[in-house]
Order: C-alpha cells, then sequence, then structure tokens
C-alpha cells in the first residue's frame, strides 16, 4: 500500500498541514492511495523521514513539503522528534538495556518502521556543527545497537543492509564558504562514514542548501525547485 501525497503546495500554509498527530516519538502517515500495480510498482519505495527542525514553519518545513510532495507513490512516514517533543537523552540505563536487547516501548514504532524502510531521508539545519539536538538524540535512541547495528569484538556488524539514505540539509554559510572551508565535507562525511555506513546505509542524495536566512525569495523558490527534482530522482 502507498501513501498519497495529494496537498497544497503553498507554503504559508505549510504548518497547518503537517501538525504532529501526537506527542512523544510517535509517527503519522498520510492518507492511503488505493494502492501499486504494473508501472508504477519500482516506484512504491517504503520511505522514512526524519525531520529534525522544531518547526513546520520554516526553510526546512518548505524543503520537506517539496520533496514529500514530488515523491509520488511512495509510502511516507514522518518521525519529527523536536515538533513532537520527545525526549532526547540517551540514559546509561536505556543504554545498558540495549544491549540486553530491551528497548523503551516509545521507540519500537521508530525502530519498526526503519527496519521496514527502503529509504531514509533526513531534514536538518546544520547547527553548531552538526545536527540539533532532538535529531541527535532521535538518533541515539532509535539507531540502537540491536537494531541498526551490533558488534563482533570491536568490528561493527551493520543492521541496515540494503537501505539507501538522502541528505536535504540548510545552513546560513552560503554554499561556496561552506564548501571553500571543508565544512561540507566535513559534515557529509561524518554522517556517511559514522553513521549511514556504520549501520548499513548507502548514501544516495545530498542537497545542501546555503545561505537561507539572506537569500531572496526568487533564491529560496529555486532551492524548493532544486529539491523536489531531487525528490523525483530518489527511486532511481
Amino acid at each position: 500500500m502507498c501513501i498519497s501525497l495529494k496537498g497544497t503546495t503553498s507554503a504559508n500554509r505549510f504548518r497547518d498541514r503537517h501538525r504532529p498527530v501526537r506527542a512523544g516519538i510517535k509517527y503519522h502517515e498520510r492518507g492511503k492511495s488505493a494502492g501499486c500495480s504494473g508501472s508504477l510498482l519500482m516506484l512504491c519505495m517504503n520511505i522514512v523521514a526524519v525531520y529534525m527542525h522544531p518547526s513546520w514553519d520554516s526553510f526546512n518545513g518548505a524543503v520537506f513539503q517539496a520533496v514529500q510532495e514530488k515523491a509520488l507513490y511512495q509510502q511516507w512516514t514522518t518521525f519529527a522528534p523536536a515538533v513532537e517533543k520527545m525526549n532526547p537523552l540517551l540514559t546509561i540505563e536505556e543504554y545498558k538495556q540495549s544491549i540486553d536487547g530491551r528497548y523503551p516501548p516509545e521507540l519500537e514504532e521508530a525502530q519498526d518502521q526503519l527496519r521496514e524502510a527502503d529509504h531514509v531521508l533526513f531534514f536538518f539545519p546544520v547547527w553548531w556543527g552538526g545536527f540539533p539536538a532532538a535529531g541527535k538524540g532521535f538518533i541515539d535512541r532509535v539507531f540502537a545497537y540491536g537494531k541498526a547495528h551490533e558488534l563482533e569484538g570491536e568490528e561493527p556488524i551493520p543492521l541496515l543492509t540494503g537501505k539507501r539514505a538522502s541528505l536535504f540539509f540548510t545552513t546560513g554559510t552560503p554554499p561556496e564558504v561552506f564548501e571553500e572551508k571543508g565544512f561540507y565535507d566535513q559534515t557529509v562525511g561524518a554522517i556517511r562514514d559514522q553513521l549511514l555506513e556504520f549501520c548499513g546505509l548507502e548514501l544516495h542524495t545530498v542537497k545542501h542548501f546555503g545561505d537561507v536566512h539572506q537569500a531572496s525569495d526568487e533564491d529560496r523558490q529555486k532551492m524548493l525547485q532544486e529539491a523536489a527534482e531531487a525528490a523525483a530522482r530518489l527511486s532511481e
């Protein structure tokens, strides 16, 4: 079964269209279509989106919307840990329990969806060189030992093999400065090498949108078009 992505494209109505349905780490889905068959079957990926900005009413939210509306015929599950006020703290008790194969009930839904996903999309602003705190907490708690990875001695065993991941992220820094100073390679390289590949995910698409605070409306529209074009290629 696939998810229908019909809806308005007006950015100023974005917040109302994406209110979280319940608190915590629970997910929400779009309305379902009649299903996929024939030539549409190849487009019926199971997408899990991790949205890390604390507000839907933001440029990150507009990027998310542009991607979601263009990724037609996909089953789409969204986790927005900051919006939904997930507790980002991985306690020592929870960490020890994960080593024994025990996990908090509130994480089961996200971990099950992650296991079933074909493609994981990360939407985030770069804050202080990395994910926002709620997004990092989501990674710490959901990509847990025994769910996303294991160890054999000191050798990592990825548990999410056969899946892809894509990054859609923003910075206040202009893109040419971000790249010239090496921040792009540092940001993408760390996520690719220390998170995605460690867990078995293959990096598919990276879209960086820079200078978002000072960009003109025209430039922002071009960025959203780039995001939509990238979304159309997620199944390639």
